[in-house]
């Protein structure tokens, strides 16, 4: 009923230029007066993860834990860190599945282009998460999560309010053909 998966990724991103980019792109990442970015991102991505089924195949237990390190970063916050934890499938109709997740992000420790769209900050928070998915039909499911976050360095907090606290709540209805 244990099974353990254990992955690591290397990622090496060549930016020759921004043109064409546009302030989502950027986001959060530190960024020269030039417009360029400041840190490289050769990221290394470490991920494992244990799902223990002795309960029962509808209600699996799986706990994952993924770290980033930007090799490339310009700053010493080069980092990121998430932890989950969820209890339940969602595959057949009528299951079930909850989740809690943390996370930190440094300021340049992935690129904010391809990170978090969940949160107003793609990069430089602390950020909790509690999920719930429902399969409503074959193909057809309904989640919700809650996020809670702040900024995880004041010195990067930019318009936000430092250590101040935001929640984002997201609705999905997914349609699967």
């Amino acid at each position: 009923g244990l099974k353990t998966d254990f992955s690591v990724a290397y990622y090496d991103y060549e930016l020759g230029s921004v043109g064409g980019a546009d302030a989502g792109d950027f986001r959060t990442n530190l960024v020269r007066s030039d417009g360029l970015y400041v840190s490289d991102y050769d990221l290394l991505d470490l991920l494992a993860r244990a799902s223990w089924t002795g309960i029962s195949e509808q209600w699996p237990i799986t706990f994952t834990i993924n770290h980033v390190t930007n090799l490339g970063a310009a700053v010493d916050d080069d980092t990121a860190l998430g932890v989950d934890l969820s209890i339940g499938r969602a595959v057949q109709p009528h299951d079930l599945s909850f989740e809690y997740g943390y996370g930190e992000a440094e300021v340049d420790a992935v690129l904010a282009a391809f990170s978090h769209d969940n949160y107003s900050i793609a990069t430089n928070y602390m950020a909790h998460e509690l999920g719930v998915s429902y399969v409503l039909m074959p193909n057809v499911n309904l989640s919700a999560s809650l996020y809670h976050y702040k900024p995880l360095e004041s010195a990067y907090a930019g318009a936000l309010v430092p250590h101040e606290w935001l929640d984002r709540v997201r609705l999905n209805l997914t349609i699967s053909y």
